[in-house]
């Protein structure tokens, strides 16, 4: 069995467990494994449903010693679930959004010293203390050896710090992601965790380690993000002899930390060092050189982002079982990849695009880049750590796969699918930010990939639903994306024509639908172009039916807004002939059977603003010409029938008849008299827009005679 299957068959199981841990069913066994146990009590955390009266059978049928809540909210019931275990590592996320561990403060400025329009204001902060106290019981506390925080820059209660390390005096691993902390609260607190070994303050916003020396038995240090200015501020850093892990990359591409500079000048060495994270960091190759000298016993240097080249490692050093982790090659990607993976909780975004680009390119450049087996690992490794790892692995997914797929077997190209289907369903169709959007054109160019979409005929049917789903309910849609959605949904239908009949897409509503979402979209490719064609040629069986054979009910609404948008696709395809004579191909007989209900879309400003441009054009002249003179004949019958004329006239301008009469090399002189008579003497039904378009065009067509 798969590690892939494993997992997902221990999620299964797992959640079942819990299902019948918290309706009684199971209450009699023991699970001794606290791997498991904690995997099984996280479902009984996300189990609403789970009877209060059956609490006590987690801890008689499970040994859980990790919990991690990382939901938007907080239930009573989590904190009596947790309260009653006897937990050695706890994990609370997302504290900013637990308001019932909010306290209120209210701000008066003394008028003194304040702005004279500074007024009371009132602020919220975490009550870490309380909300420690709601999750550990007494027992528990003496005991808890992990504690991770990331309250998403929520502010917390002052000296909250030293409540913590008296409260959990045996931590020895202390995770504060993303916490206000500063300088002068670490400085004066952080000496009280004692018996730390690992030490997370990730983003905390410091730019001083002062007071860290009194952790001399801390062996992991991450301190991405600090900001040091002064080579003073990170003195005591050098007492930490017992490190063999540090982390010291910076969280945004454009801010380059110092922390190497000023360590590599002061000529201080960790000699247990192993690990070393430096990315984006300010250093030279000499510097860097100079520094590794003195860590011999260092196995991996992570150098993303920095201008140290590869012949650097290839010197003379005893470092020769050294692992540098950059991004020259796709296997250094890799590796990098797998370091980040297990390091950061949330990696910077920054330094996963670095990495990403630089497979891209590689991918791109080269059809073979490694072993199939290479490949393969990679692709399992994004598929699995995907949450992790965030949106932009699919683009990198699909630089690998594409033209690759005899090199991946069908089991990896399942699983692929699988993480695929899950991320696009899980878009909201109503909001989609231009990120997203990026993402998605991604997700669905992968999706109707050849090796994925044409491999399965149930995998063909769903994502032809779901191509309709998204044509139909999306209010906005990239134009990439509206096309291979089409292409993957109108070359199903051909194939499976009796799946979903035209006739149900039409009353749907689903037709005008697609005609606004392929307005702005490229027909590059013959297979777009041909689904495209017999789209229209349907469209057209609409409105001119087969003689003897019955048509459809038509619905007005929806009439329009078909004519409508296909008007619109009018300047798209002006360069391409054979579609723009499929277009009028569906308006003539619309103009010729005068379907009074769509005579007034051809009598708005836009109908005209994207056909003149065509009558004259050789290429279009006669399918044009007849159209724009279909189109002044309902012009003339509604302005005959029209009551209260000069209430609705316009001004306008007296040179336009000589203009349009100077034109004298017409074939049908019957368009300028009718053209001339509406402008001179009913002008109720044109807008002066559409004046000024007609006058505009004919005085450029003088300007060419």
């Amino acid at each position: 069995m798969e590690d892939n299957d494993f997992f997902t068959l221990r999620k299964i199981c797992a959640k079942r467990i819990a299902d019948y841990i918290g309706d009684g069913t199971l209450h009699t066994f023991k699970l001794e494994d606290a791997k498991m146990s904690n995997l099984i009590f996280s479902y009984c955390l996300g189990n609403r449903n789970f009877d209060e009266k059956f609490f006590g059978n987690v801890a008689k049928c499970l040994n859980v010693t990790e919990v991690e809540h990382n939901r938007d909210d907080v239930w009573r019931m989590d904190g009596k679930l947790t309260y009653h275990q006897n937990i050695e590592s706890l994990s609370i996320m997302k504290l900013r959004k637990w308001k019932r561990f909010h306290i209120r403060y209210d701000v008066k400025p003394k008028t003194m010293y304040a702005a004279k329009d500074l007024k009371p204001y009132t602020f919220y902060a975490a009550d870490i203390i309380k909300t420690l106290k709601f999750f550990v019981n007494r027992y528990s506390r003496k005991k808890l050896k992990s504690l991770t925080i990331i309250p998403d820059y929520c502010e917390f209660s002052a000296t909250w710090m030293k409540s913590v390390y008296h409260c959990f005096p045996s931590l020895t691993t202390l995770n504060l992601e993303a916490c206000l902390i500063g300088d002068e609260q670490f400085q004066k607190y952080i000496c009280g965790f004692r018996h730390l070994i690992r030490l997370d303050v990730h983003d905390c916003n410091l730019t001083s380690l002062r007071g860290i020396s009194r952790l001399r038995d801390l062996e992991y240090l991450d301190i991405t993000g600090i900001n040091v200015e002064d080579p003073d501020d990170i003195d005591d850093f050098y007492i930490l002899q017992k490190l063999k892990t540090l982390i010291v990359a910076t969280i945004f591409e454009e801010q380059k930390g110092r922390f190497m500079e000023f360590w590599i000048k002061s000529e201080y060495t960790l000699q247990y060092l192993e690990v070393v994270d430096f990315s984006f960091n300010k250093i030279t190759e000499e510097q860097f050189h100079f520094w590794l000298e003195r860590h011999w016993r260092l196995k991996t240097v992570c150098v993303i982002g920095t201008p140290i080249s590869e012949y650097s490692f290839h010197r003379e050093t005893p470092l020769s079982s050294l692992s540098t982790l950059n991004s020259r090659y796709l296997d250094e990607c890799m590796d990098s990849l797998k370091h980040y993976v297990s390091t950061y909780r949330n990696i910077p975004r920054h330094i996963l695009n670095f990495v990403f680009n630089s497979m891209i390119e590689k991918l791109n450049a080269e059809k073979i880049v490694g072993t199939p087996s290479c490949l393969q690992d990679c692709l399992n490794f994004m598929c699995t750590h995907r949450e992790k790892l965030g949106s932009g692995v699919v683009e990198v997914m699909y630089a690998l796969v594409r033209n690759r797929h005899h090199l991946f077997s069908r089991k990896d190209l399942n699983f692929m699918y699988n993480i695929l289907v899950k991320e696009e369903c899980a878009f909201d169709l109503q909001e989609l930010k231009w990120e997203k959007e990026m993402y998605q054109i991604t997700i669905w160019r992968l999706l109707w990939d050849e090796g994925i979409f044409h491999s399965d005929q149930h995998r063909r049917m769903f994502l032809h639903n779901r191509a309709i789903r998204l044509l139909s309910e999306s209010e906005e849609l990239d134009p990439e994306v509206a096309r291979i959605a089409f292409d993957l949904f109108w070359s199903n239908l051909r194939t499976f024509h009796s799946a979903i009949p035209f006739v149900q897409l039409y009353h749907s509503g689903f037709i005008p639908s697609v005609l606004w979402f392929l307005k702005d979209a490229e027909m590059t490719s013959e297979e777009s172009r041909e689904n495209f064609d017999d789209f229209l040629d349907r469209i057209q069986g609409i409105y001119d039916p087969v003689p003897g054979k019955p048509g459809l009910m038509l619905r007005k609404k929806i009439d329009q807004e078909i004519v409508r948008n296909l008007w619109r696709l009018v300047p798209q395809f002006r360069k391409n002939v054979e579609m723009l004579s499929n277009l009028f191909s569906i308006f003539l007989p619309i103009l010729d059977h005068k379907v009074d209900h769509l005579q007034k879309v051809f009598l708005e400003p836009e109908t005209m603003e994207s056909l003149l441009p065509l009558v004259f054009c050789d290429a279009t002249k006669d399918e044009a010409s007849y159209t724009f003179l279909q189109i002044l004949d309902l012009y003339h019958d509604s302005i005959l029938g029209s009551v209260d004329v000069e209430h609705h006239s316009r001004v306008i301008l007296p040179d336009i008849e000589e203009s349009v009469y100077g034109y004298v090399d017409n074939e049908e002189p019957g368009f300028y008299d009718k053209l001339s008579w509406i402008l001179t003497h009913c002008r109720n039904a044109i807008t002066e827009d559409v004046v000024g378009k007609f006058y505009q065009y004919f005085l450029d067509l003088d300007a060419t005679t």
